[in-house]
């Protein structure tokens, strides 16, 4: 009880350093000494974990931030049971939709003028290079895929999240701010963890390592996403606090 009330007594960034902490012993510890059903229940547990702890003492002004966080909960659901037949489809699916989300929420801030066109080759070149690369990594998987439709919703999955990346990058080079970084290494966490998962179920190739690389860019992402709805949240406060003249409240 004295942990607990010692723990509710510190600020919330020391709280999320807290739970970061024992998120990656427990996730390490399930990794190195548990089979892989208990590893993704871990991974699930955290998210729920963060998504509550998000809800009852962070709080946020923008749906779009609530539905990030439940979409990573039921992405990790299918990751969970991904070795039945729904489980593929609802972890691809809610990651797809999760970086759609990530896209659509920042695409309107895009200052477009402030880029030069090389600048924007150069991107695309960048984009360009990491699809075609996953491409013939997958090529490569083919034969293990369950079915031809798996295959192409691991292609989009793909696409999408190389896509997702080069948007947030795009949006915080236009910006010189912690806020839209913290945004930009959210997704490009998500979308590695997600292809980490993916060589490790599929490829085989050194399974433990690549595991131990998927859930420390997922905690990373979870953390740092939290970070980006704090600070956000603090300039709504912000803002709110000078159009009505009182004095904003900061956490």
């Amino acid at each position: 009880m004295s942990m607990f009330k010692s723990f509710t007594e510190q600020s919330i960034n020391k709280q999320m350093l807290f739970l970061a902490v024992l998120f990656i012993i427990i996730n390490g510890v399930s990794n190195l000494f548990f089979d892989i059903t208990v590893f993704r229940s871990v991974r699930l547990l955290s998210s729920i974990t963060v998504l509550t702890y998000f809800v009852l003492k962070i709080g946020h002004h923008s749906k779009w931030v609530y539905v990030i966080f439940v979409s990573q909960c039921v992405s990790d659901v299918g990751f969970l049971f991904y070795d039945y037949n729904f489980g593929p489809y609802l972890f691809l699916l809610t990651s797809i939709i999760t970086y759609l989300i990530y896209v659509i929420r920042i695409f309107k801030d895009i200052e477009w003028s402030k880029f030069l066109w090389y600048e924007i080759i150069a991107y695309i070149a960048m984009a360009t290079f990491n699809c075609l690369s996953f491409n013939y990594l997958l090529n490569n998987l083919a034969d293990l895929f369950e079915s031809q439709v798996l295959f192409c919703i691991v292609h989009i999955t793909g696409f999408v999240g190389i896509t997702s990346c080069l948007i947030c990058g795009l949006n915080n080079s236009t910006k010189i701010c912690n806020k839209t970084s913290y945004y930009l290494y959210a997704c490009i966490a998500f979308v590695c963890a997600d292809f980490c998962a993916m060589v490790a179920h599929y490829y085989e190739f050194h399974p433990q390592f690549f595991y131990f690389l998927e859930r420390g860019t997922y905690l990373f992402g979870l953390f740092i996403l939290s970070k980006y709805a704090l600070m956000d949240f603090k300039d709504h406060n912000l803002v709110q606090g000078s159009r009505v003249g009182d004095t904003p409240v900061i956490l």
